[in-house]
């Protein structure tokens, strides 16, 4: 699917931002990349940023790969699969599949509409395109922008 984290973020920020990077504090359209990190520096409020500041995703060490398998399991599950095999699935830790279950549920809870719009897009594209690959899926796509959705902590 993604072989680089580099390649997670690329297509996050094509996700979130499409051409045009914002600031997730305030809102600023006018910042400088760094070049050696997939980072910004805000050149209004004079803060560094990336593309998963203040969605599910900031702080974590996790991949970026696991959390997007995250996120296509439990979207085909219905959000019913347990910790336990969730973490089989990543090969991951309970501990860690608590911190991703507790940030994606989080999310959920905030956002119930959306998540069960996500399930019907799966279910109506495994019937209508069984065979489209995931990256070209409008569903996948979907789950990734619900991964990127701003979390309240």
């Amino acid at each position: 699917m993604f072989p680089l984290k580099l390649d997670c973020i690329k297509y996050l920020e094509q996700l979130r931002w499409s051409d045009q990077v914002k600031c997730p504090y305030c809102k600023s359209k006018y910042n400088t990349s760094f070049k050696r990190e997939k980072r910004y520096h805000c050149n209004t409020c004079f803060t560094s940023f990336s593309v998963m500041v203040g969605t599910a995703l900031h702080n974590t060490k996790l991949d970026l790969q696991k959390w997007f398998a995250a996120i296509i399991i439990i979207v085909r599950s219905d959000g019913t699969i347990s910790c336990r095999n969730l973490a089989e699935k990543l090969g991951i830790n309970r501990n860690t599949c608590n911190f991703i279950n507790q940030r994606i549920n989080k999310l959920i809870n905030q956002n119930k509409q959306t998540f069960q719009s996500l399930v019907e897009m799966h279910i109506i594209e495994q019937i209508e395109k069984p065979n489209v690959p995931l990256r070209e899926s409008s569903w996948f796509n979907e789950a990734i922008k619900f991964l990127l959705k701003e979390i309240r902590m």
